[in-house]
């Protein structure tokens, strides 16, 4: 946080710039610099563009310390994030201090509006609390949860989370929709909307087990939806959610979840696909190169028999 000090004849103030940084966690020690407000007009860029903690899953920053002549201020939006600045709507920039003119005052060649507010794609529109983009299918997954991931993954999405019943508004009444909240062997990987805001199903069970592991939502009217667990290899339609989200120890990449198992044998291809099957996941099945360097540089960050023999398969 940054202050201005006022001084008038003998007498002097300390006001708030209104620029106020997160909270810091550990902090030892302190040190305060006092630079006179004249002198900062002269030598700095005016302290306008900020950054809070808060934004961390919408908006990067990075900025210098100072703000003389030649600092920078990137920022960077994460998807489905976008960002207005001066003149257009932009995913990311940078904001230079310079002078327009020789000898002039020091300005931000632009002052974004942070943080990145969101936008959604076309087909897809702003869920309950307005942080994530929703799309309720028009077509089934014809094999199931598995089909239903895979297209979601086209536009980088993942299965979606349902969480009350406002996420629901953009759904179509009388369809049934797979959802992000699967049972993997006793856990369940996202858990389910409240029964306040989703009602269970009466006709079934909103309990999963070994064969019900899918949870489904179905939009009965505008004030009603129901959930229930049924089998994972129905052809239900399916909820997309950007950004794409992974349960924990998992990475994303264009809304699909990877992870490296870390065993210390080797395995065949079927003991491979078991282990996966395992917590409901199967062998990695690269596409494009896009997807094959995301794997490549994935293994590099453990180094054992199980993730070369993952390299192995993908590039054979």
């Amino acid at each position: 946080m940054g202050f201005w000090w006022n001084q008038t004849n003998d007498d002097f103030s300390i006001t708030p710039s209104g620029i106020k940084w997160g909270s810091i966690q550990s902090i030892y020690r302190i040190e305060g610099f006092v630079t006179p407000k004249d002198f900062d007009r002269e030598h700095s860029c005016p302290p306008a563009i900020g950054y809070d903690t808060s934004w961390n899953e919408s908006t990067e920053v990075a900025m210098t310390f100072h703000r003389v002549e030649g600092s920078t201020v990137e920022y960077h939006c994460n998807e489905p994030y976008k960002i207005e600045g001066m003149d257009q709507e932009t995913f990311e920039g940078e904001a230079v201090c310079r002078r327009a003119t020789a000898g002039g005052e020091l300005t931000w060649s632009k002052i974004p509006k942070l943080p990145c507010r969101l936008i959604c794609r076309e087909g897809y529109s702003p869920n309950g609390d307005g942080k994530e983009c929703l799309r309720f299918s028009n077509e089934r997954a014809q094999f199931g949860l598995s089909s239903a991931s895979l297209k979601c993954s086209r536009d980088g999405a993942s299965l979606a989370r349902i969480t009350s019943i406002k996420d629901m508004e953009s759904a179509h009444e009388g369809r049934t929709y797979y959802t992000a909240h699967v049972r993997v062997g006793n856990e369940t990987v996202f858990e389910g909307p409240p029964a306040g805001e989703v009602s269970c199903d009466a006709a079934s069970s909103c309990q999963a087990d070994n064969v019900s592991r899918c949870l489904t939502v179905t939009k009965v009217s505008s004030s009603v939806s129901t959930q229930k667990f049924g089998n994972c290899e129905d052809a239900n339609y399916y909820a997309c959610s950007l950004p794409g989200r992974c349960p924990k120890g998992f990475f994303q990449h264009r809304g699909l979840c990877y992870r490296l198992l870390s065993l210390h044998s080797r395995l065949n291809f079927l003991r491979a696909l078991e282990k996966c099957g395992e917590i409901g996941s199967g062998l990695v099945y690269p596409e494009t190169k896009e997807d094959l360097d995301f794997v490549k540089n994935l293994t590099l960050v453990r180094v054992d028999f199980i993730e070369f023999w993952v390299m192995k398969i993908v590039l054979e």
